[in-house]
C-alpha cells in the first residue's frame, strides 16, 4: 500500500464563511484575554506576548473496515488539520483556541454517521471544520489552581468515564467550567458542563449532547509511586435519557520498581452506576477493573480482566469514556449489552529502537446467562520517524460466537506535528 502524505485540502464556500468566522473568534478570544480589568505592568504584557504560541497538527489515516453483515467494505482516507494557539499568562489570565478541519481525500466510501452511506460500515469521521478548544484560565500566583471557562478537552483518570476520544479525527470536548487544585499530594478536579461535542460532529443529529454533567475527582498521591483516587460523575442528558446515571468510585494505581531495570504496574478500579432523576428506568450495576503491566528492559507483558454487569434489561454504560481504549479495537462494545460484558485480555509489546509494537488478546462473555461473545486480537505498532513525524499501523479482527458480527479493521496512518 502507498501512502501519499498531503497537507493541503479544500473547503468549499459555506466552509470558507464558516473558517472565517473561526479565524475571527479565535482573535477575539485572544484580544478578550488581555482585555480583562486588571492592572499589569507593560513588562508583563511583552512578557505574555512572547510566550504565546502558535501549533499545527497534520494526522492523515486510511482506514478500513469488513464487517460480515454488511455487502460493501468501508475505505475511509481523511486528513485532520488542527491549527492550536495558546497565550502567556497576563495577571494569571490566559487564553487557549484550537480549530480543527477534517477532510476526505477520496471517495465517501464508508458511513461517517452523517454522509448517508449506510450501506457501508461506520467510521465516525465526518468531514467539516470545528472549533474543538476555545478556553479563558485563571492560574493563581503558587500555580496550584488552575480555573478553565469555556469549550475544552477533559481526561480523567484512564478516560474509562471521562475522556476526549483522541483515536478519532474529531475529538469529544466539553462545554463548561472546570476548576483543577493540585499540591504535591492532593488532587481536586471538579466540572460543571452544558453540552458534549461529540466524534460525530460538527454536523448533525449525534454532533452534540446537551445536559448537565458534574464531575468530581479527588486523589491522593502519597508518593511518586502510588495514587488512590475516589471519583462522581452525574450525567442528565436532555436528549438521551437512556445513558443518564450516577456513577461513583475507586480508583488505584500502583508502580512497583524493582532492580535491573523491571518495572510492576498494578491497577484496580470499582464502581456503581445508578439511575438518576433524569434516568428513564431505575437500576444499579457494578464496575470492577484489575490490571497488571510488567516491564523487563524492552519487554512488556500484561493481564487484565474487566466487568461492567447486567440484568437483562440494563447494562452499566459509559457513554463520555474513550471507548477505543477498552475492550478491542474494533469497537464492538461501544455500548455495553443488557447482559452486561467480561472482557479478559493478555498482551505483549516490544520497545524497539524508534517506536514500539504491541499485540493483545481479549476473551468477551456475558455477566448474565453465561454467553459467549466472541474473541478479538489487536496489533499496534508505532514507528517515530522522526522528532515530528510519527507513522502508525493497527489491526483488530473481531471474531463472533454469539454477538455481533465477524469484524476486521486496519489502519495506516502519519502525523506530523510543526
Amino acid at each position: 500500500m502507498v501512502v501519499e502524505f498531503s497537507t493541503q485540502y479544500q473547503l468549499d464556500e459555506s466552509k470558507e464563511v464558516n473558517m472565517q468566522f473561526k479565524r475571527n473568534l479565535l482573535v477575539c478570544g485572544i484580544v478578550s484575554a488581555f482585555s480583562l480589568p486588571v492592572l499589569a505592568s507593560t513588562d508583563e504584557l511583552r512578557q505574555a506576548l512572547d510566550q504565546s504560541k502558535v501549533n499545527t497538527n497534520f494526522r492523515y489515516r486510511i482506514e478500513s473496515v469488513d464487517q460480515d453483515n454488511l455487502s460493501k467494505d468501508a475505505l475511509a482516507s481523511t486528513l485532520r488539520s488542527r491549527l492550536s494557539v495558546q497565550t502567556g499568562a497576563y495577571s494569571g489570565f490566559s487564553a487557549f483556541v484550537e480549530l480543527d478541519n477534517v477532510t476526505v481525500l477520496g471517495d465517501d466510501s464508508y458511513n461517517s454517521t452523517v454522509n448517508g452511506e449506510t450501506a457501508y460500515p461506520v467510521v465516525a469521521d465526518p468531514d467539516g471544520s470545528d472549533l474543538n478548544q476555545a478556553f479563558l484560565r485563571y492560574q493563581t500566583a503558587s500555580k496550584q489552581t488552575n480555573v478553565d471557562m469555556g469549550r475544552q478537552r477533559i481526561n480523567l483518570l484512564n478516560q474509562r468515564f471521562l475522556g476526549s476520544v483522541g483515536w478519532r479525527q474529531n475529538e469529544q470536548t466539553l462545554d463548561g467550567f472546570r476548576i483543577q487544585h493540585t499540591t504535591a499530594t492532593w488532587l481536586v478536579d471538579a466540572s460543571r458542563l452544558h453540552n458534549v461535542n461529540r466524534v460525530f460532529g460538527p454536523d448533525g443529529a449525534k454532533a452534540d449532547e446537551p445536559g448537565e454533567f458534574v464531575n468530581l475527582l479527588v486523589g491522593f498521591k502519597p508518593n511518586a509511586q502510588h495514587q488512590i483516587s475516589v471519583f462522581a460523575h452525574d450525567y442528565q442528558f436532555d436528549n438521551w435519557a437512556a445513558r443518564s446515571s450516577l456513577t461513583t468510585g475507586l480508583d488505584y494505581l500502583g508502580n512497583f520498581v524493582p532492580a535491573n531495570q523491571q518495572q510492576l504496574q498494578l491497577h484496580l478500579a470499582y464502581a456503581t452506576q445508578t439511575d438518576n432523576s433524569d434516568s428513564v428506568s431505575d437500576f444499579s450495576e457494578d464496575y470492577s477493573r484489575i490490571d497488571v503491566l510488567w516491564k523487563i528492559n524492552k519487554v512488556s507483558l500484561e493481564a487484565g480482566y474487566e466487568l461492567l454487569s447486567g440484568d437483562g434489561t440494563t447494562a452499566l454504560q459509559t457513554p463520555l469514556a474513550t471507548l477505543h481504549a477498552f475492550n478491542g479495537f474494533a469497537d464492538i462494545f461501544l455500548a455495553t449489552p443488557v447482559n452486561g460484558l467480561n472482557d479478559v485480555w493478555f498482551g505483549a509489546g516490544y520497545t524497539l529502537p524508534k517506536g514500539a509494537i504491541n499485540l493483545q488478546y481479549h476473551q468477551y462473555s456475558s455477566d448474565l446467562n453465561d454467553i459467549d461473545y466472541g474473541d478479538e486480537i489487536n496489533l499496534n505498532y508505532i514507528y517515530n520517524i522522526s522528532t515530528r513525524l510519527m507513522a502508525n499501523i493497527k489491526l483488530a479482527q473481531y471474531n463472533r460466537d454469539q454477538f455481533a458480527q465477524d469484524t476486521q479493521k486496519i489502519w495506516v496512518g502519519l502525523q506530523l506535528a510543526l
